[in-house]
């Protein structure tokens, strides 16, 4: 039985990345491979190289890379697994039967979105009834274009009318209660969830229908009724209007998150596209995660309210657990994006763009304003951010915020982070840069013979960067399970970039053997250095803890000295150390 992993290897086989690559960037060839303007960053000269040889792809301007697979997955913000099946259906390759029986559910649940939508559009053209959605469009200056682009409509005010029409067209009402369509009665019978309501349907990255919202158009509550969660639709993994929303956000390099359905259409509607719309949802990782995909800059757009600066205060919370630093736009007091291009005109909006605050600028300003001027609530407020910045993944992104909130707060950058950082040496080699990892992973791409002895010397102790330490460990289990490393693909972006960069790396063109006996030496000389830092470390820790102040002085020198010395010895040695040390 076919699985996905074999679909995705198929796919590179059949997958020309030049051609792929091609839709949606204009390539030109220069040498042996093709260069363009990277879609993933907004750059004038171009930086971004596909190789038709090796049938990958690299950014030496932002560091995206990987295959065709990922290329499709950044271009489309898809995972993985959903890149590989659209890519599937496009290249006509059969999919894994396990996706049958759950994924023909699916597939009828969309179905009876996609007609449920059908009959919502209908009304909203031609019923007589629709006209008070028609109305509320025109006095909210949303064009039928708008309307159109976003598949809005009307659902009826009578009772059941959504559930007949289901019913007439062979539709298991059933299976229409679990698309959270229709709710059941006590006499067996069902009746409409949405009515009397403009409908705003919500799609996933492959354009399907997943859910809807309503918002009441004449007197009643709520006034926005939502979908409720369903096997297709989980609110903390779609935003409204990021589908239509994608190449807008990567033409112009960035995008703008909003909180309102009407936010997002009315910017829309004066040219203003690269946005996604929160829509009364709390904003979840999983909705940083989905915006990560497409690109790293973004602007929080919230009302200039209290609520607005509360909204945007705990979306910039999220962001950084993911690694995004979103810049927040300070709207006119009683102004929504909404209001405001409306008022104004597009112009406004784009004229507060470049006045956006900086998120330790914002942070400093809000809890400020959040806590009082005493001790007390200085106090509160270093809490406060402290939490906040604990959620940085980079500990040097970390601490940079730390500093820089720290000036604003008039308080020592300690006081913001949850245990100092440890000094290291200017001169160490940075982790993500460790070129014994970079040596390891090019001489198992170069030579996928050297797989059993790598293994043997169990050099995935020694790999400093998890990056690196998780790349071998996969492509590793690839080469014992038969795939070659030119039909390896992982599935992590990040991975993908660094799998990239290491087929577009220089290599020496040596023998398996003598590349084999360098790397044995270098995991003497790690193996070694690691039992050395180990004990300088202890004793440190044993100075440091029984106060003997002038033993830990020495200590930190004498650490300090070596670590200088190991990187003077290894700037002067040669090929293989400078990859290896």
């Amino acid at each position: 039985m076919v699985n996905l992993r074999e679909v995705a290897i198929r796919l590179r086989e059949v997958i020309n990345i030049v051609d792929l690559v091609s839709e949606y960037v204009a390539l030109k060839k220069v040498g042996r491979n093709y260069v363009g303007l990277c879609p993933f960053h907004t750059e004038s000269k171009p930086s971004f190289t596909v190789s038709e040889e090796k049938q990958i792809f690299r950014c030496f301007g932002c560091g995206a890379g990987g295959d065709a697979i990922g290329f499709y997955m950044r271009i489309s913000g898809l995972s993985f697994p959903e890149a590989v099946r659209e890519l599937a259906q496009r290249y006509h390759l059969p999919l894994p039967r396990g996706d049958s029986g759950e994924g023909k559910k699916y597939d009828r649940l969309y179905r009876v979105n996609e007609k449920a939508l059908r009959f919502f559009r209908h009304l909203l053209k031609s019923a007589p009834e629709a006209e008070i959605a028609r109305e509320h469009l025109r006095e909210r200056e949303i064009s039928e274009s708008t309307a159109e682009n976003f598949a809005l409509g009307y659902a009826p005010a009578e009772g059941s009318a959504l559930a007949a029409h289901l019913r007439l067209s062979g539709v298991d009402l059933a299976l229409a209660e679990e698309a959270g369509l229709i709710l059941p009665r006590e006499d067996g019978s069902y009746y409409d969830r949405f009515r009397g309501r403009l409908i705003f349907p919500l799609r996933d990255q492959q354009g399907r229908v997943v859910a809807f919202a309503g918002r009441i158009l004449g007197p009643g509550e709520p006034k926005y009724l939502n979908s409720p969660e369903t096997p297709v639709y989980h609110k903390s993994r779609y935003l409204y209007g990021l589908y239509e929303a994608r190449s807008p956000i990567r033409e112009r390099g960035f995008g703008l998150v909003v909180e309102g359905y009407f936010d997002l259409l009315s910017l829309w509607e004066k040219g203003i596209r690269n946005v996604v719309a929160t829509c009364g949802t709390a904003l979840t990782r999983e909705h940083a995660r989905l915006l990560k995909r497409l690109l790293r800059t973004w602007y929080l757009v919230f009302d200039g309210d209290e609520a607005g600066r509360r909204a945007a205060y705990r979306a910039l919370g999220i962001f950084f657990q993911e690694g995004i630093f979103p810049r927040v736009v300070f709207l006119p007091q009683g102004e929504d994006p909404d209001s405001l291009v409306r008022r104004f005109g597009p112009e406004a909006m784009e004229e507060l763009l470049p006045k956006a605050r900086s998120p330790e600028s914002f942070l400093v300003d809000y809890v400020r304003q959040a806590f009082p001027p005493d001790p007390e609530g200085k106090s509160a407020a270093v809490a406060e951010v402290r939490k906040i910045l604990s959620g940085v993944p980079d500990p040097v992104i970390r601490y940079e915020y730390a500093r820089r909130v720290a000036e604003g707060l008039d308080v020592p950058e300690r006081f913001l982070l949850e245990s100092p950082p440890q000094p290291t040496p200017p001169t160490s080699t940075p982790a993500a840069e460790d070129p014994f990892g970079k040596l390891i992973l090019q001489a198992l791409l170069h030579h996928p013979s050297l797989a059993a002895e790598l293994k043997a010397l169990r050099v995935e102790d020694l790999l400093r960067d998890p990056s690196q330490q998780s790349l071998y460990l996969r492509l590793l289990e690839a080469l014992e399970e038969g795939c070659p490393p030119e039909r390896f693909s992982p599935e992590d972006p990040e991975l993908q970039s660094l799998y990239s960069e290491l087929f577009f790396s220089p290599f020496p063109e040596d023998s398996a053997e003598k590349i084999l006996l360098e790397i044995k030496e270098s995991v003497l000389r790690r193996r070694f250095r690691e039992r050395e830092r180990e004990r300088f470390l202890r004793e440190i820790k044993e100075a440091e803890s029984s106060g003997r102040k002038e033993d830990l002085a020495r200590l930190l020198k004498a650490y300090a000295d070596l670590c200088l010395e190991r990187s003077i010895k290894r700037r002067g040695e040669g090929v293989y150390e400078s990859f290896s040390s």
